[in-house]
């Protein structure tokens, strides 16, 4: 969960407040009716009020998931890939992740967004799961 408002359910497993709910391609899909995600990103680039406040949210969504890791495990280095890492401002992303993890021991984590194959994006979510589940 990245958010408590109940406005937010567009998550596929009818959840609210998820971070599926808010960058998934679907709940892009869902929230904004006619337009792409990739248009969605561009109006928000040329002024669109509404497309750049969902921008801001997309941001801030992960922001929190990143912040909620580092919380739980400390700072570290952070590797967002796959089809709509494109879309990441990682400046921005910076910004929003600070405003959330104020204790000094937990900042100086970065975020790298990396071009990859989704493949990849699947492969690394797969190690990351294994090794998480094996500290238990």
């Amino acid at each position: 969960m990245v958010t408590l408002d109940p406005k937010e359910n567009l998550c596929p497993c009818g959840g609210v407040g998820h971070l599926e709910g808010i960058m998934g391609y679907r709940a892009m899909r869902l929230r904004f009716l006619d337009p792409e995600p990739e248009e969605v990103f561009e109006k928000a680039k040329s002024g669109d009020q509404k497309c750049s406040t969902f921008v801001d949210l997309w941001h801030r969504a992960l922001a929190a998931a990143t912040a909620t890791s580092i919380h739980l495990d400390g700072p570290g280095k952070f590797f967002v890939s796959g089809p709509n890492a494109r879309f990441v401002d990682a400046d921005f992303l910076q910004v929003c992740l600070k405003e959330m993890v104020k204790m000094s021991p937990l900042q100086g984590s970065a975020v790298e967004v990396i071009n990859t194959t989704d493949e990849i994006a699947i492969i690394g979510a797969a190690v990351s799961a294994v090794q998480s589940s094996d500290q238990f």
